[in-house]
């Protein structure tokens, strides 16, 4: 008996311990999960697009636009955050922290990943034109004068401060 309430009160002090760090991680994921889902929405029009010769669903450029949308989504959306998320939750407990330092911080550059996020989602909403340079933003193709790339750029940077 004093076996298994010394393993509730252990299980009990771990949980209680790492509880900011699960939630940010926590937070990480559904962030993820949320990208992912918005991602295969925006996929599913360029599978539509390519279902039939003669279904004319968008323009030429928004095809490409697309596509560029989706896969800076999905490794700047899904994939980093992801693994943010699981760094958050696993790490404490490897390590034996209670919390990590400056959690403030680590608060802020979750939001600086939102916000990063939406600036990505609405360069695709600019009327100055569509962007048509791959995911890679390959450089002949990105030599193009718009605002989007500028925002798609700007979003980058965010994204790149959210792991500081």
């Amino acid at each position: 008996m004093t076996n298994l309430f010394f393993f509730k009160k252990k299980f009990f002090l771990i949980i209680n311990m790492f509880h900011k760090n699960f939630l940010l991680g926590f937070l990480y994921f559904l962030f993820s999960i949320f990208m992912f889902f918005f991602s295969g929405i925006l996929i599913l029009g360029v599978r539509l697009e390519l279902f039939n010769i003669f279904l004319n669903i968008f323009q030429n450029d928004y095809f490409n636009s697309l596509t560029t949308l989706h896969g800076l989504i999905m490794i700047f959306g899904f994939i980093t955050p992801c693994f943010t998320g699981l760094f958050y939750m696993i790490l404490p407990n490897i390590i034996f922290i209670k919390n990590f330092f400056f959690f403030k911080i680590s608060i802020f550059s979750f939001l600086m990943l939102f916000f990063s996020s939406i600036f990505l989602i609405f360069s695709f909403f600019l009327p100055f034109g569509n962007f048509s340079f791959g995911w890679t933003l390959y450089t002949p193709l990105s030599l193009q004068s718009n605002y989007n790339l500028d925002f798609i750029i700007f979003s980058i940077y965010f994204f790149q401060y959210h792991f500081l």
